[in-house]
């Protein structure tokens, strides 16, 4: 008898544990993103796969001189950056800049179903930026959004 209750409170009292809250590895979403001091403001659909280390970013930029329009494709893999004007149609294909940096919800973090919401970081290139997510929805709806743009082929 004494057996059974200390192995039901041992299973409670495990059961209670906390455990490391872990971002979904592939999503899709938009968000808001800003640096005041280069006044700057950003609108984008996100499509995100941590597994494959890609992103594809359809934007709105706006600084305090212009506004353009982007679809971005990253492909840390690769090493590639494609980046097609929407206005002019014309592509640029670069090596990226960065490294991959996982967004995610750190292991001390909470969050509803453990989507990233907000993300901030600062470099003396960029100041400090601040990236606020929403309509986040687990999974790829489409996995083409991966593919390069026709406009970047060639």
């Amino acid at each position: 008898m004494w057996a059974a209750i200390l192995l039901l409170a041992a299973t409670l009292a495990y059961a209670q544990q906390p455990k490391p809250c872990t971002s979904p590895a592939q999503w899709e979403g938009r968000f808001y993103r800003t640096d005041y001091s280069k006044n700057f403001t950003q609108y984008a659909r996100i499509s995100y796969d941590e597994t494959n280390k890609r992103v594809r970013e359809t934007e709105e930029i706006e600084t305090s001189t212009e506004r353009d329009y982007y679809d971005v494709l990253r492909l840390f893999n690769e090493n590639k950056e494609y980046r097609l004007n929407l206005r002019d149609r014309k592509c640029n294909v670069t090596a990226l800049t960065r490294k991959w940096y996982p967004f995610g919800i750190p292991d001390e973090g909470n969050s509803p179903d453990c989507v990233p919401v907000t993300f901030g970081f600062r470099s003396n290139q960029t100041g400090f930026v601040h990236t606020t997510f929403y309509d986040v929805t687990n999974g790829i709806v489409n996995p083409t959004v991966f593919n390069p743009p026709s406009e970047c082929q060639g």
